[in-house]
């Protein structure tokens, strides 16, 4: 399959048809490549139609969750997951995504986030998937970011931060962490409401549908 059918292809999978910005072509098209350096930075891209695999766990149920929590946390991850647009992992399974949000943000003015860390989204510092990578990469090392930086850019990747130091934190209108939070609210009402506890039969809530 050709690279225009592939990006195609992730478009449609991850990003909800929304065009595929030029940088990240590039990252696609490097990982396509095998490029060994690439695969040092810890970060693989979604090349199937699959979430992240910590993600697909939050949205069937966590093991270590019983019941309504259960059910909330499951419920809130599937109605994150139609805010974001999930396009890697790193780390100990972290998932990176853009965050388009309840305001519907265009992929242009979308900032990355990552989900994993005790459970939290976080706003990843830096414009772009380029910056966002490299500041994951890097993994707080100056010499690293340099290092990296100066790699992507001799494959064509467009870097404007200079150093580790000058990557500024986006800024977002409705953080993903409180929405998150919202929704399991939001869950557990609904279904603390729907099965109070009487005398009947018990009720499976996995099967209770918002």
């Amino acid at each position: 399959m050709c690279a225009v059918d592939l990006n195609a292809q992730f478009s449609d999978q991850h990003l909800g048809s929304r065009p595929i910005p030029r940088n990240l072509q590039i990252l696609l098209e490097l990982q396509r490549k095998g490029t060994s350096q690439l695969r040092t930075m810890g970060i693989t891209f979604l090349e199937s139609n699959r979430l992240p695999r910590l993600i697909e766990s939050e949205c069937e149920g966590r093991d270590d969750l019983e019941g309504i929590v259960r059910a909330s946390v499951a419920g809130a991850m599937r109605d994150m997951s139609r805010m974001i647009g999930f396009v890697g992992e790193f780390g100990e399974g972290n998932a990176l995504g853009y965050w388009f949000g309840p305001d519907h943000l265009s992929i242009e003015t979308a900032p990355l986030i990552s989900f994993g860390e005790k459970d939290r989204f976080s706003i990843i510092p830096g414009q772009g998937i380029v910056e966002a990578v490299l500041v994951v990469a890097s993994a707080g090392s100056a010499e690293k970011f340099g290092g990296l930086r100066k790699y992507l850019e001799n494959v064509g990747l467009s870097v404007l931060a200079p150093t580790l130091a000058d990557i500024r934190q986006p800024h977002v209108s409705t953080s993903p962490q409180t929405v998150y939070q919202q929704l399991i609210q939001s869950y557990r009402a609904d279904l603390s409401a729907a099965f109070e506890p009487d005398a009947g039969s018990p009720v499976n809530i996995m099967t209770t549908h918002r």
